[in-house]
């Protein structure tokens, strides 16, 4: 599987060291402010041979983002939170270019168990 990163800080770096020991491929890392990031934006380019995105930026951008991978086909796992004022939005973009999407205010196990 190939994967790409989109927002490359704290959970960025903890996602590439989770993938990379699971076999995972990190074909980009993408980060406008990161030193170490591949790529400053999503584009045609930085997702080439790209499976899934894992979008875990800023509320701010997720948005922007997602319509973004929507529109380039890919599917999209998303950890950012607080968004879902652009959550109608997101899923047009989701629907109209028929790509898969993920999302969860939290991925914790204990959270999930939780809520369950």
């Amino acid at each position: 599987m190939n994967i790409a990163i989109v927002g490359y800080g704290k959970m960025g770096h903890i996602i590439e060291k989770i993938a990379l020991d699971k076999g995972i491929n990190v074909k980009a890392k993408i980060d406008p402010v990161a030193e170490d990031a591949t790529h400053k934006e999503v584009n045609e380019e930085a997702l080439q041979d790209v499976d899934v995105c894992i979008e875990f930026s800023a509320p701010d951008v997720a948005v922007e983002n997602i319509k973004k991978i929507a529109a380039l086909k890919k599917n999209i796992v998303v950890g950012t939170t607080a968004w879902y004022d652009g959550i109608e939005e997101a899923k047009k973009a989701v629907e109209e270019n028929q790509i898969g999407l993920i999302y969860s205010p939290n991925f914790s196990i204990g959270v999930n168990v939780f809520f369950r």
